[in-house]
């Protein structure tokens, strides 16, 4: 997945179990510029957090934050469309 459309946000789903795992953010060049892991905890100033963000193309495992106010109210609105989908 090395680019995709300017300015976009993709939703990564498990393939089992149909639940959300990530958002994926390309900036206005189609480049990952930020990725949201809603599935897993992630060790951030030595508190776990779920979800967590990973800015940037890529990320390494020491790396991480947490959402924004803003972020979570996306996350809030991704998973409202995702339960309004698998309703119908």
């Amino acid at each position: 997945m090395e680019t995709q459309g300017k300015g976009r946000v993709y939703v990564l789903v498990n393939k089992t179990s149909k639940e959300l795992k990530a958002t994926i953010h390309f900036d206005e060049n189609g480049m990952r510029s930020k990725e949201i892991h809603l599935d897993h905890n992630h060790k951030v100033n030595g508190k776990r957090l779920k979800p967590h963000t990973h800015v940037g193309y890529e990320h390494e495992e020491s790396e991480g934050r947490d959402v924004t106010p803003f972020e979570r109210e996306e996350i809030e609105k991704v998973n409202r469309i995702w339960q309004k989908h698998r309703e119908s």
